[in-house]
Order: structure tokens, then sequence, then C-alpha cells
């Protein structure tokens, strides 16, 4: 079976992964309109991702290993990124959040970059993730790669 999981279902999931929630608390949690919330918790019961018991939804903890796996793969993770960056930059036309720049750096100016990358993760890292309003997440990507190389990776895709 595929387990390939949209940005929608993803959301659930991990809103779940928190803790069980019953129906309300997880349109809270996710923000998603309680219409698409109700069709996508049907789809993850039917493919047994999650559970219902006493009006809570859980995570389906006996998943096997190979499905898990499956979960996190390289694929489902680069179809996840793919979507985040399509929708960022579509709100980016609106709310301008997001930016790309290319730029030219001598080794020097790399080594000040990647400082910065170093600290910023650092910060990420230390900031706490237990609030329970999944939805409020904010999503953050940065790095930088050769432009020739991403060339040459889309060449060769």
């Amino acid at each position: 079976m595929n387990f390939n999981i949209t940005l929608i279902e993803r959301i659930v999931l991990e809103s779940l992964f928190l803790k069980e929630k019953k129906l309300p608390e997880l349109e809270i949690c996710t923000g998603l309109k309680k219409e698409v919330l109700s069709n996508t918790i049907n789809l993850l019961i039917t493919r047994n991702l999650i559970t219902i018991r006493d009006k809570h939804y859980y995570l389906n903890n006996h998943l096997n290993t190979s499905i898990r796996s499956e979960l996190k793969d390289d694929r489902n993770i680069s179809i996840e990124v793919h979507e985040i960056i399509s929708a960022c930059l579509r709100l980016s036309k609106i709310q301008k959040n997001f930016s790309l720049k290319k730029v030219y750096m001598n080794k020097k100016e790399e080594n000040i970059f990647q400082g910065h990358l170093i600290n910023l993760e650092s910060f990420l890292n230390s900031l706490d993730n237990k609030n329970n309003k999944t939805s409020e997440q904010k999503i953050i990507f940065w790095g930088g790669e050769n432009y020739g190389k991403i060339i040459n990776n889309t060449l060769n895709y």
C-alpha cells in the first residue's frame, strides 16, 4: 500500500501526535474547516493511520515499522517540501513573507553565511514546540546551494 500523504493529512497526524483529540479540538488545532477535517479523518481511518475510541481520535500506534518508514521516506518528505514551498510562493505574492536571492559569495562571506545558518538552526531548535495549535506553527526554510549544482541536479532528475 502507498502511504503518500497530503499536507492536510499531515497536519491532522501531527496534531494527533501531540495527544488524542475530539473533533472540535482537532478543528481548532488544525484550523481546518469541519467538512474538510471530517473527510480527511475518514480517509486516515480507512488507511488505518488513525483510530477512534470514545469520540477521541488517536494515531494508530500499531502501525508496523515499514509503514512508519514509508511515511517518513525521502519521496514523501520531498512531496511535502514541494507542497509547502509552492504554497509559500503563492502566499508570498500577497504577504511578501518569503524571498529568494541569487548572490555571489567569496569564501569568507560563505563562512559568515554558514555561521548565521548555524545560529538560526540553534535558535529554532531551542524553541518550545508544545503549543497545541498545530496550525499556528511557523514554517521556516533556509539554506543555499551553488546555482550550477541546482541546474545540473534538475537536468539529472
